[in-house]
């Protein structure tokens, strides 16, 4: 249906009114100054709805909105002209083979033609590579050092290197400052472009790298550099056409995604799955840090990392509960570094360092309060702050028993299927993510239970366990 409204648009892209069924439309519908400026096309019995979508888009894209164009290209790392008459917009996986095929023939595509192609890049991590989510969050941090192309030909070029020794030392080779790179890696913002990416790549139907968009012409796996020529020359002649009708230059990529576009079809929806309830997990406490009476009924083994911007999203919650129930709930904190937080393994030994000193919760608060800022030197900075020797903390970086610790924790972690932070376990039952809501009500049934098994006379670890027994039972 789409491909054949080309051949009236280029008999009809004359700032006109000629409508072939003008009883459907009335001539003041279409003939004032902002809609004559506009329209590019009347012959539709919707064509004055569709010259007053025009001004509203033209209108809203003046204002910086592009809500209304499908494809937005955001603030996407971009090459070639903003106005150039095609947009290529490709969402890919920096450790699949084919979209390292597919770019090298893009970016062939744009150097044959730099000023009528621009290429935009957005990021479409699958879940099975492994390192596709820290290699684009590494190539975003080297953009704000101007070099994100470069290290996303270096990751193309080095598919089976993004281990994140590999992605530092990638780093290192293109120039990087590095202390700046680290505290850069893996940021909150960048954390929520790649979501959102990820959202628009769902919505728009792509389920596969590469998939590009060529203003809107949906182009599905690797295209050879002739195929996108082909295309390329296409959209160019037709954006011409729309040029010659006295279409503004800053208006032609929506106004081509509008007319090529076309949304994916809507799927049935699923029936109703059965819900699956997990069950329980006896975490043991052993010896990490505890906050709360160890006779409470309610225990909260949350598994964590001081570099995690959704950790830090739980920490008001947790607060609110431990004022709400001081003597009826206690906190357990287990350390589950992630790789590509740099300075996420490092926090956690500093941490046990204060641990030891007694000062492991106030030194909890102070790393998350300042994850930005989690060099060596911070580290130890923190740790004067709450009273802990700078010594100690320079000594836990490289403290070996302290990081058999972290290790068992990180194994526990695998045995009861933790896989991303935070995790959290209430008298066993899993929580995952940072859940803001459902609390009060989760804790308030669990002590229920705890008061139902009073006259067993369980007290400490044995009250806990039995309680997630009963949960596992339920």
């Amino acid at each position: 249906m789409k491909k054949n409204i080309f051949a009236g648009l280029l008999a009809c892209f004359a700032l006109s009114c000629a409508s072939s069924q003008p009883s459907e439309m009335k001539l003041e519908d279409c003939v004032g100054p902002d809609v004559q400026k506009v329209l590019t096309f009347c012959a539709s019995p919707d064509a004055a709805l569709q010259a007053t979508k025009n001004v509203e888009s033209k209108k809203a894209f003046a204002s910086g909105d592009d809500s209304f164009n499908p494809i937005p290209v955001g603030d996407s790392h971009t090459i070639g002209p903003a106005t150039a008459p095609v947009t290529i917009v490709m969402f890919t996986d920096l450790q699949c083979g084919f979209c390292a095929r597919a770019h090298s023939e893009l970016k062939a595509v744009q150097a044959a033609n730099p000023e009528d192609v621009r290429l935009v890049f957005k990021n479409m991590p699958l879940p099975f590579h492994e390192q596709a989510v820290p290699a684009a969050l590494a190539a975003m941090a080297a953009g704000k050092q101007g070099k994100f192309w470069e290290f996303v030909e270096l990751a193309y070029d080095k598919q089976t290197e993004l281990a994140p020794d590999f992605i530092k030392a990638h780093a290192a080779g293109l120039g990087l400052d590095m202390e700046q790179f680290q505290a850069d890696f893996g940021n909150e913002a960048d954390i929520e472009k790649v979501q959102a990416d990820l959202n628009l790549g769902v919505k728009l139907g792509v389920n596969g790298t590469p998939t590009m968009f060529i203003n809107g012409v949906r182009a599905v796996g690797v295209q050879t550099q002739d195929e996108l020529q082909r295309l390329v020359a296409q959209q160019k002649a037709f954006v011409d056409v729309m040029r010659n009708a006295g279409v503004d230059h800053e208006d032609i990529y929506w106004r081509m995604v509008a007319v090529n576009y076309e949304a994916p079809e809507e799927l049935p929806e699923p029936e109703p799955e059965e819900e699956i309830l997990e069950e329980a997990r006896y975490v043991p406490v052993g010896t990490s840090p505890v906050k709360g009476p160890i006779d409470a009924p309610v225990t909260i083994v949350v598994f964590s990392e001081f570099q995690c911007p959704f950790c830090s999203r739980i920490l008001p919650v947790f607060e609110e509960i431990h004022a709400k129930y001081p003597d009826k709930v206690r906190f357990v904190y287990k350390h589950f570094p992630l790789d590509f937080h740099p300075q996420a393994m490092p926090a956690a030994l500093a941490s046990m360092a204060a641990q030891d000193a007694g000062k492991f919760w106030e030194y909890h608060d102070i790393l998350f309060a300042n994850q930005d800022a989690l060099d060596n030197a911070k580290l130890a900075e923190y740790g004067a702050e709450v009273g802990v020797d700078a010594a100690a903390i320079e000594a836990a970086l490289s403290n070996e028993a302290y990081q058999a610790r972290v290790i068992e924790d990180l194994k526990l972690a695998q045995v009861v299927g933790v896989n991303g932070t935070p995790t959290s376990f209430v008298n066993g039952i899993i929580v995952r993510g940072a859940v803001p809501d459902g609390w009060t009500e989760l804790i308030d049934s669990q002590i229920e239970l705890a008061e139902s098994i009073k006259d067993r006379g369980l007290s400490g670890e044995d009250l806990y366990q039995a309680l997630v027994e009963l949960n596992n039972a339920e």
